[in-house]
């Protein structure tokens, strides 16, 4: 029900992608895992761009 109303305000259209963003979002931010996937995410993003790293240069 809480989902209904949230999504269901005037004037607000979502696709299903937008859509489960942002629950997925509130979720975490309600359950307070937030700070811990963000940080999970970030160490992740740093060692892929790490890895794909060279010279730009040619």
């Amino acid at each position: 029900m809480l989902v209904t109303e949230r999504m269901k305000r005037s004037g607000m259209q979502w696709n299903i992608g937008g859509g489960l963003a942002i629950l997925t979002y509130r979720s975490l931010a309600q359950s307070a895992r937030l700070d811990a996937v963000r940080a999970h995410l970030m160490a992740h993003r740093k060692g892929r761009f790490a890895a794909d790293s060279g010279p730009c240069e040619k």
